[in-house]
């Protein structure tokens, strides 16, 4: 009897999943620093290797998204190979999947000015320190102006009597379009006005001024009287002298100052005629007048005959005059008269004679 076996093959395949290495970029190019996001798209993966092409790296168990920085800081483009290699689980079979990334020039935006706060207006330079490769520039000096120089100079007003603050900006680029900026602030002084008035600015010697002050923002003032003397009070009175047979013009001069010592100048003309001879020593006129100083009544006396009798303030404008027609004598009564000096002008047929009076 034949006998039959029934024989039994056991056949083992190995099947391989094929790994497949993908990942997306936010990016493939910009400006340093670049950041870009990486998200992996790989398949029948364990693990992954990620290599960036700038010398770092990161193994991750997980597949998901993730930010990795770039930065350039030479002046020309560089290009960065970054990598994405798959293992399974014994790390055996991998696969690979590479993208560029190309990073541009970083720019740094940077300047210098050699003073940051003072008086207006204030004339600052600046000093461009920004990278190289950087080819545009754009200043902002906060006060609605801007220019695209490489080292402008500026001007500052400030018309307030308060401290302002200016906040100066720029912008630079290269020619791959990529920018930084940079900011710092300057600080200007408020104005200080300077100005003064006086009562009369022509008189006769001796001549006494009594400027009053009316400047604005000042906390300070000196005083030039133009004859050699100074004062630093407010508002000072001076007496001036001409000793001289002519005209003198002295010049007046007021400085102010505010608390930052900011300055500001104003100025007038003294005028100062020499002083007339009273008419009691001068024993060549032909006229006497008494008394000086005059309260009310003014007492001429002439040696000749008197036709006209005229009196002058010191801005030489005319306020009395009277026709006498032959009088060697008159009174004048001058109670209405305010306190100053003044100039009488006594005519006959042969003579003019000026005198000065003082009315108390």
């Amino acid at each position: 009897m034949r006998k039959q076996y029934l024989l039994l093959l056991t056949l083992t395949s190995n099947i391989v999943i094929a790994q497949i290495a993908d990942f997306t970029v936010s990016t493939n190019s910009g400006c340093s620093p670049l950041v870009v996001s990486f998200t992996n798209k790989s398949s029948n993966s364990e693990s992954y290797l990620w290599e960036f092409g700038d010398g770092t790296s990161i193994s991750l168990i997980a597949q998901n998204s993730f930010l990795h920085e770039y930065t350039n800081f030479t002046s020309v483009p560089m290009n960065f190979i970054a990598r994405l290699i798959t293992y399974n689980s014994d790390s055996t079979v991998s696969d690979t999947a590479t993208s560029l990334i190309q990073v541009y020039p970083k720019v740094i935006s940077k300047f210098s000015m050699n003073i940051d706060s003072g008086c207006t207006p204030l004339n600052v330079p600046f000093k461009n320190l920004s990278s190289a490769g950087s080819t545009l520039f754009k200043w902002d000096f906060g006060d609605s102006t801007s220019s695209d120089y490489l080292n402008p100079s500026h001007i500052f007003f400030n018309e307030s009597y308060n401290d302002k603050i200016f906040y100066v900006n720029l912008i630079a680029e290269n020619q791959y379009s990529c920018t930084d900026s940079f900011k710092k602030s300057i600080k200007i002084y408020p104005k200080v006005k300077s100005d003064f008035s006086i009562d009369h600015s022509h008189g006769i010697s001796p001549f006494e001024v009594n400027p009053i002050n009316r400047s604005i923002g000042g906390v300070a003032y000196k005083w030039d009287f133009g004859d050699g003397d100074t004062s630093l009070v407010m508002n000072p009175s001076h007496l001036y002298y001409n000793t001289t047979l002519g005209d003198t013009i002295y010049p007046l001069l007021l400085v102010t100052f505010n608390v930052h010592k900011c300055t500001d100048s104003s100025f007038n003309s003294i005028k100062v005629s020499p002083q007339l001879t009273n008419p009691i020593e001068n024993v060549l006129s032909k006229n006497k007048i008494y008394p000086i100083p005059v309260i009310d009544n003014l007492k001429i006396e002439s040696k000749t005959y008197i036709e006209k009798i005229e009196i002058y303030n010191l801005q030489g404008i005319l306020i009395y005059s009277i026709n006498i027609n032959g009088l060697d004598q008159y009174n004048i009564n001058l109670k209405n008269l305010k306190p100053d000096y003044y100039l009488i002008k006594i005519s006959g047929k042969q003579f003019t004679d000026w005198q000065k009076i003082i009315k108390n």
